[in-house]
Parts: C-alpha cells; structure tokens; sequence
C-alpha cells in the first residue's frame, strides 16, 4: 500500500509523488497512474484543479477492506477539483435584425430582392449573386456601367424603438480594391428626418452627408459596422440603403445587413458546448430560462443573472454592477457532458472519495457509472462539499436485471446550489444508501419537468432494473426550487419505476415543491419518522402508485402549503397510513381522490387543524372530522387534537409531556424514534416522530419507581 500526494503549486509530474516534498501537480498524472488495493492519494488543502479526476483504468481498482482512497492531507480549505473554466472576451450583446431578409436570401428573380427595393440608373444593374457570397447561398451584386450610374437597394418602415441604441453591419467587398460604397440608415421622428452619423450620432441636417459610411472596397469582404445613440424619440419612419454609384465600372457585393438593438448591459459569449453554470466574482448568477430569442429573454432579465441560448450553445451575462463580464472573474462550466464530471469512477469498485470539494461541474460533481453489462460496488462519497453540482451513482443496465451498481454510499456530504438534483439514484442501483447528508437550494435550473430537480431523486425510465432496496436516512432537505411548471421540487422524490426504497429520519423542509412524494412506480416503499413542514406543496404525495404496498408511519407534516397528504387517483396500490401527525397544512390534511380510495388504510394518527372546517377530503367530497370517519371508514382510533408540539414554529416537534400523541400510537414493528430513542417508551408507541422519554427514578426512601 501506497500513499501518493498531489500539490497544484509546488509538485511537479515528474516526482514520484511518494511525499509531501516530491507530490505530483496534476490531476492529469493522478489519471495515468496505476493504483493497488489500500493506496491513497492525498490531495493538497487549499489548492485547486481544473481538470477531471477519471479513476485510472490500469491496474487494480481496490478490494473488500482495502478501498482506494482519494482525500486530502495539510491545512485550511478541503482541495477543490472545479469543472469550470475562466472565461474573457466577452462582447456586447445585441437583439435581433430589425431588417426583413438583412441576409439578402429571398429574390424573386435573379434580378428581383423580394423584400428590397432596387433602384437603378443607366444601365446599372443590381444582380442575385451565388458564388461571391459571404454566409448563407445568396448575396446583392451591384453593377455600374461607369456613366455615373447607380444601383442601389433600400428597405422603409422596418420597426426602431424609441431611446435606443442600435449597431449597424454591412458586410462588402469589390470587384476592384479602392472604390466606394455608400451605407445609409436613417429615422423619422415627429415629421423630421434624421441620418446616422459616422460618429454614431443623428443628424437632421447632416454636415458628415447622408451616409453613416463611404467606405473603400477590398477584394474579399469586410464588415462595417457603427453603433448609434439612442435613437431620438419616437420612431415613425426608416429607411437603409446601401448603394453602388460613381463614374467607374465596377461591381459591389453587399452581404448580411444588419440593424439590431444594443441589449444594455448585456454581454454574450459563443462556446464549443453548451454553457450550464456561471458565476461572477465566485457568486452564481440566477439563471433566466431561454424564452425564443435573446430578445424576449432578455425582457426578463435585470442584473445578476445570465440565459443560454442552448441551440447555439451562446451564453448572456448581465453582470450585477452591470459592467463589461471582463471586469470581472467569469466561471462558465460548458464541457462537453460526456467529460463535464469533476469526478468520474469510470466503472471501478471499492472507491472512497474522502474530504474534498467539488465545483461547478458540467454534468455532475460525481458521476457514478457502469456501462450495460458489467457492475460495480462499495464506492463511497464522503466528508466532501459539492458546490453547483451533485452526486451521481446510476448504471447503462436499465434494461439488465442481472447487472447493477451495489454498495454504494454518500454519506456526510453537503450539496448546494446542484442545477438539477442534489443526489440521484438511477438505473440498476441497489443496496445502497443516501445519508446524513445536507442538501440546500439545488434545482435551480429547472424549466419544465425534464430539467427539474429534487433534493434526493431516485428514477429510471424503464422498470427491467430500477433503483431498488436503498436507504434515504438522516438527511436535512431544505430549499429546493420548483419548476417554472411546477412540477419538480421536492425534498425526496421516489419517481418512476423505484422500487422498495426506505426513506427514514428525514428532516425535510422549505423547498418549494413536496417534502416526499412518490410517483408511477412499484410500491414496497416504507417512509417512517421524517419531519416534512413548511414546503411549498404537499408534505407527502402519492401519484401513479398502481402496485405494491407504501407503509407511512410516525411522520409529521405540519404547515405545508398544500395538502398534508394527497393521494392520486392513479396510486391504486395499497397505502398504510399510521402513527402520523397531519397539522395546520395549507389545503386538507388529507386528501383521497377517486381509485386512491380502494386500498388506502388509515388509523392511529393525529389529525387537526385549527380553524376547523371540512379539513379532509374523500373521493370528491370535503369533510369534518366526524363526518371523514363516518364516509371513509378510517381512522377509529385517530385523535383529532392539538399534538403540543414543544415548538413547531421553529421547528422542535417534540411532545410536551401533556400531548394527546404520547401512547397514542399503534406498535408498527419499529424500534427507534427520529433521535435513536427506544420505541415504546411508555404503554404503546408515542404518534409523531419523537417518542416522548419517560424517565423513572428509583426511591431509597419509598421503594418505589417514579
């Protein structure tokens, strides 16, 4: 066994990496090494890489006992391994061509610009040109027969804003070097005309001339662009004209015009992939869905935030201090998603990453994962930071029942600021657990339910070989985004075709979306003593549960904005509802609709809500408590009182020693409350998640216990 060390400022690849004096530099070294059973590489605290960790493919992967480790030696900040990159260069953004047809494409005839008007003197001419084009299949050749003729093209009445800016671009060239165009662009305001200038601003009474440009050909083209001022009030005429006339025969070709607003403060950048995270200054900028061009995005846009324009992989900042991006230090993380991982496992087993931090990734800060056909095992994340991004452990094997990923656990992390899910289990994932993690403010980027997150996700599109047989415990689930369909943000979310999964000892607050919600999947799910209070919709939600059975016991689910629980009426499979506490929640505390009714099955829990009222609901109708019991059949031994929770505003759900809930319950086959207290204390089971301690004393004086 071996112990290696990196050190990104003072190592050098050629070391042997064997000590702290002769540690290798990169990451890249750490990728092309081989590894034994029980090695360690030990990266430097307070160091960053900007490269990818890929567990190298050579030589053993580790064993039963004897992991490869990969953390972290020295002091102060954990290393970091971040997936971004620093960007410069950035340019200002502008809105799109206000010019019908600026590209010059749509003739009607090889002489005929269907959406200009030409104009022509002698025995000039203004010609469809297909050879001598700069973009696209067309450019407007325009020939003088040297008489002092002209050709010239022209568009009115094209839409400008009022108070304005504006960037004009003429791309041009010539049959001959040295001769000259004529660029024009003019506005009417209040009955005046006014021309743009070559220093950018409008005159009525232009002493520069008519024309913003008159600028000399070359033999290939050449763009010419301005930038105006604003525009002068109100606009209710225009006019651009690019023109070819003098006494010399010579031919002008004029490509892509272009008149487009200046989007103030905004600033752009083209990538190579598409951009997924950027931040400014280390602060992430909030991200704007892309709303059909930059124009309309940028209608709800202000300053701090950024867009993507993912057809054309362009990313568009708007820096908070509302400056050029190059004032600034600019993060974008836009790899390729295929090598968009801070840390990538590459399908080997017996793995430990231990005590680093991981940022900005493309695609996931850990990307778990084994191809169809093969498996992999006992690989754990722990002690780490994931910071924009998540931890990942999911499999090619979806539709492979006989291959998987096992073993796995991330434990002790905490993931923030993840554009989807905090942690995810995918396809072919079993026997492995997700605990004692924190997870906050993740989701951030989703726009539609394919690009929403949850807090813990577990999902797989096919239900050969889903995630199954895994542990959700002890994680604290806090501000998770909604998406902007108001689908996505939940604390825990169990999504299609998951099977058998334990959620327990959760506390899941704050998020916009659900605390716990399962959807279109097999059951065998046991949900036991989480906290789920303050979340935007339901505490617990069942949708498409068709089989299976969901055992739900000793949660709370208190002031949730929505319902307390709400049971679809595609989740026909059975549901065992006991030992809850169901408060004050925004809509009813419980909620059945048609078909959840056939196998649901509730008793022992409190139920209550303070203002009273048709508080539940069952198969279309509201209801009272007494007039719930009578109609629905459940809960004969349910109380529907006040729990005295200790302090439920600041979240202490704890009994008060006079709480109707304490020996309330029914015995569940469960033997450890929310904090590992013994169940029961007392004569039954205490309802909630705190079983209330009953502390007996022993009299010397009395002989007797208290």
């Amino acid at each position: 066994m071996s112990t290696y060390y990196v050190d990104a400022t003072g190592g050098s690849d050629s070391n042997d990496g064997l000590s702290e004096a002769n540690a290798w530099k990169t990451i890249s070294k750490v990728n092309n090494s081989s590894f034994n059973p029980g090695d360690v590489i030990k990266f430097k605290c307070g160091e960053v890489w900007r490269e990818r960790l890929v567990v190298p493919s050579s030589g053993s992967s580790g064993s039963s006992g004897n992991p490869i480790t990969f953390t972290s030696y020295g002091t102060g900040d954990k290393p970091i391994i971040n997936g971004a990159s620093i960007e410069t260069g950035w340019e200002q953004a502008y809105g799109n061509n206000v010019l019908i047809d600026g590209e010059l494409e749509v003739w009607t005839s090889s002489t005929d610009l269907t959406n200009w008007t030409e104009t022509i003197a002698g025995s000039s001419t203004v010609n469809q040109e297909n050879s001598i084009v700069h973009g696209g299949s067309y450019a407007s050749r325009h020939d003088i027969d040297g008489s002092n003729s002209m050709a010239r093209i022209e568009q009115d009445n094209f839409s400008v804003d009022a108070n304005t800016k504006y960037k004009i671009s003429v791309w041009l060239r010539g049959s001959a070097a040295d001769r000259t165009a004529k660029l024009m662009f003019r506005i009417t305001v209040s009955g005046t005309n006014y021309f743009l200038q070559e220093d950018g601003s409008w005159d009525t009474v232009p002493s520069g001339g008519y024309y913003w440009k008159t600028p000399k050909t070359t033999t290939s083209y050449v763009e010419h662009t301005l930038t105006s001022d604003v525009t002068p009030g109100t606009v209710t005429g225009s006019r651009c004209r690019v023109e070819n006339s003098g006494a010399a025969s010579i031919s002008l070709y004029f490509d892509d015009i272009s008149i487009r607003p200046v989007l103030d403060y905004l600033y752009q950048k083209s990538f190579t992939n598409e951009p997924k995270i950027i931040l400014e200054d280390g602060n992430l900028l909030t991200f704007v869905p892309w709303d059909t061009d930059i124009e309309t995005t940028y209608a709800s846009m202000s300053a701090g935030t950024f867009t993507v324009d993912t057809s054309n992989n362009i990313a568009y900042v708007w820096c908070t201090d509302s400056a050029d991006p190059d004032t600034h230090t600019m993060e974008v993380a836009a790899k390729a998603s295929t090598a968009g991982d801070c840390i990538y496992p590459n399908g080997k087993s017996y793995i430990t990453i231990d005590g680093l931090e991981l940022k900005m990734a493309t695609r996931d800060g850990f990307h778990g994962y084994v191809a169809a056909g093969s498996d992999y095992s006992n690989i754990t994340v722990q002690n780490c930071v994931f910071t924009y991004c998540s931890i990942v452990a999911t499999s090619g094997n979806k539709n492979d029942a006989n291959h998987f990923g096992s073993n796995i656990t991330f434990t002790n992390n905490t993931v923030s600021y993840a554009p989807q899910h905090g942690i995810y289990f995918g396809a072919g994932i079993k026997n492995s657990t997700i605990s004692h993690n924190t997870i906050h403010h993740c989701g951030w980027k989703g726009v539609s339910a394919a690009t929403g997150g949850h807090g813990i996700s577990m999902w797989s599109d096919s239900s050969v070989n889903p995630p199954h047989d895994n542990i959700i415990e002890f994680n604290e689930i806090y501000n998770i985004y909604e998406t902007t369909d108001n689908k996505e943000g939940h604390g825990i979310q169990c999504d299609d075709n998951s099977d058998s999964i334990i959620i327990r000892y959760n506390f899941i607050h704050d998020n916009e979306g659900d605390g716990i919600g399962i959807n279109a999947n097999n059951g065998g799910h046991q949900i036991y003593y989480n906290i789920c209070y303050n979340n935007d919709r339901y505490g617990f939600k069942s949708r498409n549960m068709t089989s299976g059975t969901v055992y739900i016991y000793n949660n709370v689910f208190y002031d949730n904005t929505n319902h307390g629980m709400w049971f679809h009426s595609g989740s026909t499979g059975t549901h065992i509802t006991k030992n809850n506490i169901i408060i004050n929640n925004g809509g009813k505390e419980i909620y059945i609709e048609n078909g959840a009714d056939t196998n649901f099955i509730s008793d022992y829990n409190c139920v209550y809500h303070s203002a009273g009222g048709n508080f539940m609901h069952w198969v279309g109708t509201d209801y009272n408590w007494a007039d719930w019991k009578t109609n629905s059949s459940q809960d004969t031994h349910s109380i529907n009182s006040d729990p005295l929770f200790i302090d439920a505003a600041n979240g202490n759900f704890h009994l008060q020693a006079g709480s109707p809930c304490i020996n309330a319950g029914t015995d569940v086959g469960l033997s450890e409350d929310y904090e590992g207290t013994s169940v029961p204390q007392g004569s039954a089971p205490d309802i909630g998640a705190y079983e209330k301690i009953v502390t007996k004393y022993n009299s010397l004086f009395f002989g007797q216990n208290f």
